[in-house]
């Protein structure tokens, strides 16, 4: 289970970050509202590792249906690696497909435990930033 920790990417010790510590944790959110068909997005994550090396991945799902449900229209994931002692950052820009009204996004620790922080999906209102 994905918890809070008092871990910060820019050290702030009135935030954190969510610590996803066990193989097979995660988290999950379904961003439903102010979203943009055919507009550009950027998203992302910074992420540190719990011990030693590892690799942080988030999926990312587009859904015709609110609620992240219907039908898919593309996908990817998103990476980053970390050291353990430095936040790495996992980014990627696109084009919101026409028709979504939903997207999914899921990280969890299944090559890598550690600290998830500064998520964020942004978008544009046109095509390019």
């Amino acid at each position: 289970m994905a918890s809070y920790s008092t871990q910060d990417a820019e050290g702030c010790s009135a935030s954190g970050s969510i610590a996803v510590l066990n193989s097979g944790d995660a988290f999950y959110q379904c961003v439903t509202t102010s979203l943009t068909p055919n507009a550009a997005y950027k998203t992302g994550f910074l992420y540190k590792n719990a011990a030693g090396s590892g690799t942080a991945y988030c999926g990312y799902i587009f859904y015709d249906g609110f609620n992240c449900s219907g039908n898919e229209l593309t996908n990817f994931a998103l990476g980053a690696s970390s050291d353990g002692t430095t936040w790495a950052a996992g980014t990627n820009t696109g084009t919101l497909p026409a028709g979504t009204t939903s997207i999914s996004i899921l990280c969890d620790a299944f090559l890598g435990t550690g600290y998830y922080d500064e998520i964020y999906f942004n978008q544009s209102s046109t095509s390019t930033f």
